[in-house]
């Protein structure tokens, strides 16, 4: 059985949340990105799903 795929599914899950949260309270990838106090690019990365996000980034959001 692959778990990676499982594992895939999760983040980009976790990553059209994000982008959800994002687009409802009205912010930019960068307005966010300075809320919680990372680059742009891991938005970005983590909308897409293809970010590993850590506690601290999830506890931010």
């Amino acid at each position: 059985m692959d778990m990676t795929k499982g594992y895939s599914s999760n983040l980009g899950q976790f990553g059209r949340k994000v982008k959800q949260y994002r687009i409802r309270r009205g912010l930019t990838q960068g307005e966010l990105s300075a809320g919680v106090n990372c680059d742009v690019r891991t938005i970005q990365n983590i909308e897409a799903g293809k970010a590993n996000v850590t506690l601290k980034i999830i506890y931010s959001l």
